[in-house]
């Protein structure tokens, strides 16, 4: 990425010389740009925040529903 965004070669260039797909390297260029706020769009750092509350977010529904279940449970056994 330093050798498109340092050095100012082409992405093509660089791909060919590199061996690898000029999408990829598009994509990485792209995000390295938006990391060092070049560009607007997500920083690395901002894509992880929304995967870790998702996950988050997961684990915290799959608490409440035991909880439910679990008081669900514990109120048939105390009516009976």
């Amino acid at each position: 990425m330093a050798l498109v965004l340092d050095e100012g070669r082409t992405i093509a260039s660089v791909a060919q010389a590199l061996g690898i797909g000029e999408p990829n390297l598009g994509n990485w260029v792209r995000q390295a740009r938006a990391d060092r706020c070049e560009r607007e769009g997500l920083t690395t750092g901002g894509r992880a925040e929304p995967a870790r509350l998702r996950r988050e977010n997961a684990r915290l529904r799959t608490e409440r529903d035991l909880l439910k279940r679990a008081t669900a449970l514990w109120v048939n056994e105390s009516g009976q």
